[in-house]
């Protein structure tokens, strides 16, 4: 294969970390979740709570904050799996992410949790300089991600989200299109 490593982004990508984000919100509110994905990254749900949009961004960045909040996101489908896969293949690289240090603990806790795997965790505002050469970055957010490609690393953009439609970068919509897209490259 093309890559001899594979990285895996956290939120949006293996974790349903919007869904999370907006439940917490909701509840710091006292309202309903509502309907729909945010169209631009983690601010975009606080439009999704208009018209309290004030009281919505202060809730966010409290929620953001709590470490119990990552405790309680779930892996999106398939994302076990894939990444058991990967291990099990001896390339997991580790898992990457923009999460503040303050959520570390509680970011291990979720990943043991949910991924067998021993693998490190990298808290990195700049991905790119993290992974080692010949990798591959899973990665949601459009512009990580396109960092990471002008870098000279590869990436693939996960997910059909709101915030990530237009970027016109390799993409898998779920995890099921995983592995049919890493062969690809070898032909």
């Amino acid at each position: 294969m093309k890559y001899r490593y594979i990285y895996f982004d956290l939120d949006n990508t293996l974790f349903a970390s919007t869904k999370a984000f907006k439940e917490d919100v909701a509840r710091r509110l006292g309202v309903p979740v509502p309907d729909g994905d945010p169209a631009t990254y983690y601010t975009g749900i606080q439009a999704l709570f208009a018209p309290r949009q004030q009281e919505a961004e202060k809730a966010f960045q409290d929620s953001v904050r709590d470490p119990s909040v990552y405790l309680t996101m779930e892996p999106l489908p398939g994302a076990v799996e894939v990444v058991q896969q990967v291990a099990e293949a001896g390339r997991l690289a580790g898992f990457i992410t923009h999460r503040p240090p303050e959520i570390a603990n509680a970011t291990v806790a979720s990943i043991g949790r949910h991924f067998q795997v021993h693998a490190p965790l990298f808290l990195a505002r700049n991905k790119a300089s993290a992974m080692q050469l010949n990798s591959l970055l899973v990665e949601d957010h459009p512009d990580t991600a396109q960092d990471v490609a002008d870098a000279g690393q590869g990436v693939l953009l996960f997910g059909d989200y709101g915030y990530n439609a237009k970027s016109n970068l390799p993409r898998i919509r779920d995890w099921s299109e995983f592995w049919p897209y890493l062969e690809s490259l070898n032909d």
